[in-house]
């Protein structure tokens, strides 16, 4: 009785001479013939036939899964399929699979083949199938990061036997409640390895969730938050994780992404417009914009803080005097806590105190313009600084009326807005 190669080969390539002589020294392993037909499809001559080559492939592609069937081969078979566009079908074959076969063929095409053939499977609205690529994705990356410890014995720790112990009963909801736990006692590594060791244990959609959040727990826990912001996009990763979604965007502004961070801000506002990270993140982007603009300008911000004090204080009077401003010189010893005196078309005077710092400002700055100003006959005080303000100067300037800029307001201000100061409506 032919076998279901041989009637394949019989009904759609008995002409080819080639195809007899394949078949008749393919041997007994089932699966060369699967290699036969694969260096078919690669010769042109029987290229008329892909159609053919494609359905055959389609319908053995669970066989690919067992252990037995080399890396190699399979590789070069997920090539095909996806070079002939058949992720659909493919797609709904992976779907009927075990997820230990699943995980197997989805390793394969990540360590083989490109980030663009992957993204061509995960964009799919196959919902259970694109989670299982999300969890092998994320079992590749922490793959990489246990290859750090290679010559660790993990199965001789008590965590291991106690998850081999909760999965006898397939019970897959307390197994990642007990790596949540984990996660919480500073264990993130030995999280990981039963993550990846009992394959994202799971049957369904709520079990692939929970394993999908113990993963970016644990890489969180890492601070690996790079790893979840590269795959953030494709694979839409805890959208209403408000928690997750803070660190992903101050992630970016770190990196000084201000695109990618205004848009978890606005997924961040969707879901709780109040939360109070979203006031800050926006500062903080407006800061790269402002940074961004400077460098244009050819004003380094990080020179800035390089400055002498006499240096930082000659960038302001310039800055003041480009604005239109009139200056006023005050000695550099003996200024009576003034170092910049600057006057509006209408006479209102303002003093100014320039502080270079690297650490905070305290309140010794409020008090000496404070002095100032009565010395000088000013109307309104100013400090300005590189850094920031301690609580006790913001209050002490609170109850004299002393405006502060911080490094906020100082790329404001060398950006050529003042919108934020009172010398606007002088």
């Amino acid at each position: 009785m032919k076998n279901e190669f041989e009637l394949f080969l019989e009904n759609n390539f008995k002409k080819n001479p080639l195809c007899s002589r394949l078949n008749s020294i393919s041997g007994g392993y089932y699966w060369k013939y699967d290699f036969l037909l694969l260096e078919l499809y690669k010769n042109k001559e029987f290229r008329n036939n892909d159609s053919y080559i494609i359905e055959y492939f389609l319908s053995h592609f669970d066989f690919y899964c067992y252990p037995e069937f080399p890396k190699e081969k399979i590789v070069e078979i997920l090539k095909l399929l996806i070079k002939e566009k058949t992720k659909l079908e493919l797609l709904k074959i992976l779907d009927k699979l075990y997820f230990s076969q699943i995980r197997k063929i989805l390793l394969i095409f990540i360590e083989q083949l490109d980030y663009k053939s992957m993204k061509i499977l995960i964009n799919t609205d196959e919902n259970s199938v694109s989670k299982i690529i999300n969890i092998v994705i994320l079992i590749f990356e922490t793959s990489q990061i246990l290859k750090d410890y290679k010559n660790f014995d993990f199965q001789t720790k008590p965590e291991f036997t106690e998850s081999k112990h909760i999965l006898k009963n397939d019970n897959y909801i307390k197994f990642n409640k007990y790596i949540e736990k984990l996660i919480k006692q500073n264990k993130p590594i030995m999280s990981l390895y039963l993550l990846n060791y009992f394959g994202g244990c799971g049957d369904n959609n709520s079990d692939y969730d929970l394993i999908i959040n113990n993963y970016i727990k644990a890489f969180v826990s890492l601070e690996r938050i790079d790893i979840l912001a590269k795959y953030y996009d494709e694979l839409e990763l805890a959208n209403d994780n408000i928690e997750f979604l803070v660190l992903l965007a101050e992630y970016y502004i770190k990196i000084k992404d201000s695109d990618n961070a205004t848009l978890i801000i606005n997924n961040i506002t969707k879901i709780e417009p109040t939360y109070p990270f979203i006031k800050l993140g926006l500062n903080e982007i407006q800061k790269i914009f402002m940074i961004n603009k400077l460098t244009a300008d050819n004003i380094d911000i990080e020179n800035i803080n390089k400055l002498t004090g006499q240096e930082f204080e000659i960038l302001l009077i310039n800055k003041f005097k480009e604005l239109g401003f009139k200056t006023i010189a005050t000695p550099i010893t003996g200024d009576y806590g003034a170092d910049i005196i600057i006057e509006t078309q209408d006479e209102t005077r303002f003093i100014i105190q320039c502080k270079r710092f690297k650490s905070k400002v305290n309140l010794k700055a409020i008090q000496e313009v404070v002095g100032a100003l009565a010395h000088y006959n000013g109307d309104l005080g100013i400090v300005i600084t590189n850094s920031t303000f301690l609580n006790s100067a913001i209050k002490l300037a609170d109850s004299n009326d002393i405006e502060l800029w911080d490094n906020f307001r100082l790329m404001q201000f060398l950006s050529n807005d003042i919108s934020f100061s009172q010398i606007v409506d002088s």
